[in-house]
């Protein structure tokens, strides 16, 4: 099994809710920007997809490249974007 990626989701999700700070309501999405960035993490290698959440990791979910049926991707700001993946057993994981 070899490994592609691991890392936290993109820092450049942070960028907006950092600077709306200056505004009272910023703080709340600001404190969760920055919560992904310190608790989830996403692994990626030739077999799985794995993000791993939650304080201490404690959350896991595990994905084999079988399972998935369909892909789709948005594109957002910075070149970031968001994928959903449709299962074999009709579930939908997004991320």
């Amino acid at each position: 099994e070899k490994l592609y990626y691991e890392a936290p989701p993109a820092i450049t999700e942070t960028i907006v809710p950092t600077i709306s700070i200056l505004t009272v309501v910023g703080i709340v999405p600001a404190a969760a920007a920055w919560a992904r960035q310190a608790w989830v993490r996403y692994k990626i290698t030739t077999r799985r997809i794995r993000v791993t959440s939650g304080l201490q990791g404690k959350d896991m979910a595990e994905i084999v490249y079988p399972d998935i049926i369909e892909v789709r991707t948005v594109k957002r700001l910075f070149g970031d974007g968001d994928m959903v993946l449709f299962l074999r057993d009709g579930a939908i994981q997004i991320w």
